[in-house]
This record gives structure tokens, C-alpha cells and sequence, in this order.
């Protein structure tokens, strides 16, 4: 069994049916709980009605026979399996109400407050209690997570791409300044940068960046859309720890940079 959730797991078509498999191995503690519950509420309300049949018969006026208190009655397990035909459609509760009030007030009262018990509140409790787990087992894992950031961010990339494509249009693998703000300035691309979560103020500024970065004079297709799928969002901790590593990174050789420049300074000066 375990093989084979692992195999459901990992086809990203069967998504929904390891959900519902997930569910359903996840409630059977519920389940055992809940038919504790159950159980409990049908035999003490069976005990109730048992204990007032039976009171009820020993009566010398009683209008009811022991051939119809049998019927419904004949045992605290039999009453627990007709309290739970009533509630459940397997037998017409009516009936056994009827025959309930031939035994004065108080028998037909507990029963009628058994049913809207059970159907109200048991019922409910159940129910919510199988819709809690249910939502909790359906909060996506961190594998999933993972693979579903990992499609979008390739959907993502293709749409760029393809975006970015059109305003090559000296066919080069690679996007021009001028390209590149021509293509800033229309208005699906701020449009699909904007719902994505991608910031870019100045267009000029961020290509420069790019194009510093990378040694060229144009900024190819993979790099500019690289960038723009790392752009989108917050910046996150590890974002702006990875920031400060690398500005205290090139501060430590800057400073080597100027002391090996003194001293090479001052040889000349006392070679002079």
C-alpha cells in the first residue's frame, strides 16, 4: 500500500485521488472515536427507553402488550440497533413513537429529543470532526509545494521567454537596450510583470545592472529571465543575509585591494 501512494505521489495527474487516499487513511482514529460517540449516546438513550418499556409493562393498566414492546424493545442491543434505524432510514420512527406513547408522556419526550439529539448535534459533530481532518490532510507538503513553485516558475520562464523573443528581433539570443526598454514600455509586459510580483522602476538602470554583470553588450535571453523569475516577491531573509555576505565580501578585498596598493606605493616611493 505504502508503494503504491509513493507511485500516486509522484504523478502529478493523480493529485486529487492521494488527497481523497490521504483523507481516508488519516481518519480512521477519528472514525474510532466518533463511533465511540456514537455508541455511547444509542446505549444510554437504549437504557433509558428499556428501563420505562419494562416500568411500563409491569403496570397492571399498562396499554401496551409485550409482543409489541418486543418488536422495538426486546433487549438494551436490539433497542440500540431500532434507535439507530430510526435516525438512519432503516425504520420509519413514527412507528416506534407511537408505540412509545401509549407509556404516558416522559418515554415519547426522550425520544423525540433522542432524534433531534442525534440528527442535530451527533450528526454534526461527526461531520465536522471529518471535515477538520480532512482540511488539515489537505494542506499541500512540502514536496508538493516545492513541485508546484517549480512548474509555475517554469510557466513562468516560458511566457518571458517567449516575450522577450518577439523583441529580439536581430534574432541574437540576446536583448539590446533599446530592445529591452521598448519592450518595458508595453503594456502586457508591466501588466505581466505586475501580477507576478516583479518591480522594475527604472528600466535603464536594472539592464546596465544586467549588463555589467554579465560582460557583454547584450544581456542574453537566459540570464534577463532568470533575473526577472528571482525578482518576483519580497525580499526574503536568506535574500538580504546573501546581500550583506556579499557586500561584507567585497569590502574585506577592497581593503586588501588598497593595502597591497600602499605597499606597492611605497616600495616605489623608496625605490625612488
Amino acid at each position: 500500500m505504502a508503494k503504491i501512494l509513493r507511485v500516486i505521489r509522484a504523478v502529478n495527474f493523480f493529485a486529487e485521488l492521494r488527497l481523497m487516499l490521504d483523507c481516508v487513511l488519516g481518519s480512521f482514529t477519528n472514525l474510532f472515536w466518533c463511533l465511540l460517540l456514537l455508541f455511547f449516546v444509542l446505549y444510554v438513550f437504549a437504557l433509558l427507553l428499556v428501563q420505562g418499556v419494562v416500568s411500563e409493562l409491569q403496570q397492571e393498566d399498562s396499554e401496551v402488550t409485550v409482543e409489541e414492546v418486543s418488536k422495538f424493545f426486546p433487549s438494551v442491543p436490539a433497542s440500540i440497533l431500532t434507535l439507530l434505524e430510526c435516525t438512519t432510514g432503516g425504520l420509519n420512527w413514527g412507528e416506534v413513537h407511537l408505540l412509545l406513547a401509549k407509556c404516558g408522556s416522559y418515554l415519547p419526550a426522550a425520544f423525540i429529543f433522542y432524534i433531534l439529539f442525534f440528527v442535530i448535534a451527533a450528526w454534526n459533530i461527526v461531520t465536522s470532526t471529518f471535515v477538520n481532518k480532512a482540511l488539515a490532510l489537505a494542506q499541500p507538503d512540502l514536496e508538493t509545494l516545492a513541485r508546484q513553485q517549480s512548474l509555475k516558475d517554469i510557466g513562468d520562464a516560458e511566457e518571458l521567454t517567449a516575450i522577450f523573443a518577439e523583441a529580439d528581433i536581430d534574432r541574437s539570443n540576446g536583448i539590446s537596450l533599446q530592445e529591452f526598454s521598448e519592450v518595458a514600455e508595453h503594456g502586457r509586459f508591466r501588466t505581466y510583470l505586475r501580477i507576478r510580483g516583479i518591480d522594475i522602476k527604472n528600466a535603464e538602470v536594472f539592464y546596465e545592472m544586467l549588463r555589467t554583470l554579465s560582460g557583454q553588450e547584450e544581456v542574453d535571453l537566459k540570464t534577463l529571465v532568470s533575473t526577472l523569475i528571482r525578482m518576483k516577491g519580497f525580499a526574503t531573509s536568506i535574500d538580504l543575509h546573501s546581500l550583506s555576505f556579499e557586500t561584507k565580501l567585497l569590502g574585506r578585498r577592497q581593503h586588501s585591494f588598497m593595502v597591497d596598493h600602499a605597499r606597492s606605493l611605497r616600495r616605489i616611493e623608496d625605490l625612488v
